[in-house]
């Protein structure tokens, strides 16, 4: 789990989306990994061959950056 979270939290190129390896994720499986990324905010987008071609979970990070308002 902390290596997913490690990844999650890797600062991106604006409009990249965070990626997480399959196989560094073992032994959480695919819908396990996109449920803690869930719960951190993160979007599930796609999935993607990573720049070693393995498989790798696309996610697009939290929308943080909002200013908050006096209605919030």
């Amino acid at each position: 789990m902390a290596r997913v979270e490690r990844d999650l939290a890797k600062p991106q190129p604006q409009g990249k989306p965070s990626l997480v390896l399959v196989w560094s994720a073992y032994p959480l499986s695919d819908h396990m990994v996109k449920r803690l990324a869930e719960l951190g905010g993160f979007r599930f987008i796609e999935q993607q061959q990573a720049y070693n071609g393995a498989r790798a979970l696309a996610f697009d990070p939290p929308k943080s950056s909002r200013k908050l308002s006096v209605h919030d």
